[in-house]
């Protein structure tokens, strides 16, 4: 059974990942049209929770198929098997905290800029205005994407494009998670986590952690919408709308994206690095080569050639999935 993943793996995962919901959405509402009509769907809760969990359907169905088709271990890739630090843990639940604290309000500001452009929040939202609804949000969009966007994202995707270096993974997932929420208008929010979980999970050699992180900050977002619609208030936000608070925002994102940097890189642990294992670099993860002497070279040319057909495909997931998030922004404003 192979247990890594490789660029063309990363490049087919997210390709599957952005264009799969979108198929089984359009199914869905076919089927759904020949009972209900346009208007009676729209105004339907029911409709719009089944919506928003077919994007996390989808990612269910790529992990359970894409590595079966393709024999992987991906609970061993992932690093689902390691040990839990309760001080990973505790970390893991700081840096959410910096990340929500520090982040909310430069998202705020380029909020307003894309509004200004035109741009606006897109769909329908289910209600979050009861305790009921509020448990309703947590599970759709804290508990189950913080599980399935974390094995996609940074179990498939960020681990197989790392054979292109650890610079161009974390800013290729990060893009590629960004394009995948299909939204202009809080675009800079899924960019800068994208960053903060690849950190976390090349740090720790551990996704339990980004999960964590994922949960808890969607969670915390949550419960600010929460009591922002249950008070009226802004609940965190400084005053946007005048040059300091701009100034404000930047400085908070900065500092906190410095101490989460700090806290992962000197604080965080790695349970499973070992001295044997885990000083592999990565040139050794591209191809494992048999033992012979007569093909050792063949396979290396082979295997050179393949890498660089791999970079190709990705260089062109990549321009093709941009364009494609350009495209629905577009029409959606």
């Amino acid at each position: 059974m192979r247990n890594k993943y490789n660029i063309k793996d990363g490049s087919k995962v997210f390709l599957l990942a952005l264009f799969l919901p979108q198929v089984i959405s359009i199914l869905l509402v076919t089927i759904l049209s020949c009972f209900f009509t346009a208007e009676q769907l729209q105004n339907s809760n029911a409709y719009i929770v089944a919506m928003m969990l077919v994007t996390q359907f989808s990612f269910f169905l790529i992990f359970v198929f894409y590595n079966k088709y393709r024999s992987i271990d991906c609970v061993k890739e992932c690093g689902l098997k390691t040990k839990v630090s309760a001080k990973n843990v505790l970390l893991a639940i700081l840096i959410s905290f910096i990340a929500v604290a520090g982040f909310i309000n430069f998202v705020g500001v380029f909020a307003k800029l894309v509004g200004l452009m035109g741009f606006k929040e897109g769909g329908r939202s289910i209600p979050i205005n009861t305790p009921a609804w509020l448990i309703v949000n947590v599970v759709i969009t804290a508990i189950i994407p913080a599980f399935f966007e974390e094995i996609i994202f940074r179990g498939m995707i960020f681990n197989g494009l790392k054979k292109c270096g650890l610079f161009v993974a974390v800013a290729l997932s990060s893009v590629f998670f960004m394009i995948e929420h299909l939204s202009f208008y809080s675009f800079v929010y899924p960019l800068i986590m994208g960053v903060v979980f690849c950190l976390i999970y090349h740090k720790t050699k551990s996704i339990a952690y980004t999960m964590i992180t994922h949960f808890c900050n969607n969670f915390l977002v949550i419960l600010i919408d929460y009591f922002n619609e249950i008070t009226g208030n802004d609940f965190g936000m400084f005053n946007i709308t005048t040059w300091w608070g701009v100034v404000l925002a930047v400085l908070a994102a900065i500092l906190a994206f410095v101490i989460i940097f700090f806290i992962v890189k000197k604080l965080m642990v790695c349970q499973s690095c070992d001295n044997s294992e885990n000083e592999k670099t990565d040139a050794e993860d591209v191809v494992v080569i048999e033992d012979s002497n007569e093909k050792s070279e063949f396979a290396s040319k082979e295997a050179s050639q393949d890498d660089k057909r791999n970079k190709y495909f990705l260089l062109l997931t990549s321009l093709a999935s941009f364009a494609f998030w350009l495209i629905v922004i577009i029409l959606v404003k």
